[in-house]
Order: C-alpha cells, then structure tokens, then sequence
C-alpha cells in the first residue's frame, strides 16, 4: 500500500517521524498521474505523485529521442528549472521502484482560481506576473543543457501535426459531438499543413507547452511553475 511504502521514506529517506501522517487524494489533471497532500505531525506537508508503472502520454510517444531518459523528464528537466533559478517545486526523493515521487507544496490556489475571484485591477496584476515569469522562463532557458531532455526534442512536422489532430478530434468533434465532413476536413488540414510547415522554419527556443493559469500556483504571494514534463524546443 501507498501508506506503507510512504511511512518508510519519511523514516528512512526523509529523517521524519511517520507517526500519526495523514494522506489525502487530491483533484488531478487530465494526464495518468495521481496526486496526494502528504501532512506529517510537525506541520510540514508534501505533494505525492504517483505515476502507474509503464505509462505515458500519447504525445510523449511521438517525440523521439536519441537515447532513453535515465530519470523521469518531470525529474531531469525540474533539476534544470531549479538550477536556473525558476520557481518549480524541490524534489525531496524519488523512489523508482514504486513511480512515487515527493514534491515541495505549493498549496491549493491556481492563478485560474486567483482571477476569478479578483477585481479587474488584481486580473491585471496577476496577468502581468504571469506574464513576466513566461519572460523569466524564457531568458533563463536559453542557455541548453545537453543533459536537459527538454533539449533533445523539439516541435517537428510530426509532433505540430499531433497537436492540430488533436484539437480536431477533441476540441471540435468530440466537445460539439459533430463530425467534420471529409470536404471540410481536406480543406482544415490543407491550412494545418501549411501552418505547420511554417512553424517549424522558426526559430527555436526552450517552450513550457503547457504554460496556463492551471498549471502555475500561487504560493506566499509569488507564482510558481508546474506541469513543465513536457518543455521542448519550440517555436
């Protein structure tokens, strides 16, 4: 049980008591991944991520490496973040054989949750901050580490043309439950194919891929970064 293998790395990897800790599940994301708020007698808490054995997203799986990840990208590419002093959650030990992972707590409080309960004058001063940490991220990352998984793939032809099927398929079809005539579709993909070959002439920079309100916390009245596993070089 989760419970048990947790109790062993607070005493063993962690130095803490696991008397008396608390365990609860937390709301996920769309991915496989399974997320708890690990809470220890002394006030201290931390995020658990569990990963199933095995699992990967399907747009991980068309983007090729040259060699296969010694550690998780969410890891690898967190050790790179932290290094370049962007504000993404400590790694407090990764225990392999289990695909359980504990996290620095950010808390609850998402930027979305933040702007829907804000006056227009927060709205604007939570965008702005947003809008400069997505600047921070990308002068910290121009320098490449080729140790960085980030940095051996990018957004070529195939993965771009993913991503537009994609929101064909569930931005379109299955959210309106309407299917695109093959006319119709000829025509979307004779423009996706031309946006796409496009894209990939640009030049490329470090990109987080999933840089939205979700994704980023705020925490002590500074915002932080989450879900960046997936960073690549993009356009």
């Amino acid at each position: 049980m989760i419970e048990d293998i947790l109790s062993q790395i607070l005493q063993k990897n962690l130095k803490i008591s696991p008397k008396g800790f608390t365990l609860t599940k937390l709301q996920g994301d769309a991915s496989y991944r399974i997320y708890y708020r690990l809470q220890v007698e002394d006030g201290r808490s931390f995020i658990v991520m569990q990963l199933p054995a095995g699992k990967s997203s399907a747009s991980e799986e068309i983007t090729h490496l040259k060699e296969k990840p010694q550690e998780l990208p969410f890891i690898n590419i967190a050790k790179d973040l932290k290094k370049k002093g962007l504000p993404v959650p400590e790694i407090f030990h990764d225990e392999k054989e289990a695909g359980i992972i504990l996290l620095e707590d950010f808390g609850d409080e998402t930027l979305e949750k933040k702007l829907q309960k804000g006056s227009a004058a927060e709205q604007d001063h939570w965008y702005q901050k947003a809008i400069d940490l997505l600047i921070l991220f990308q002068e910290k990352c121009r320098q490449k580490n080729a140790d960085c998984v980030a940095y051996q793939r990018s957004f070529d032809t195939t993965l771009l043309q993913w991503e537009f099927d994609h929101f064909i398929e569930y931005g379109i079809e299955a959210r309106t439950g309407l299917k695109i005539n093959e006319d119709d579709l000829k025509e979307i993909r004779r423009w996706t194919n031309f946006i796409t070959f496009a894209l990939a002439q640009l030049p490329q920079i470090l990109v987080h891929r999933d840089f939205q309100s979700r994704n980023i916390m705020i925490y002590n009245d500074s915002l932080k970064l989450l879900d960046f596993q997936d960073a690549l070089l993009g356009p």
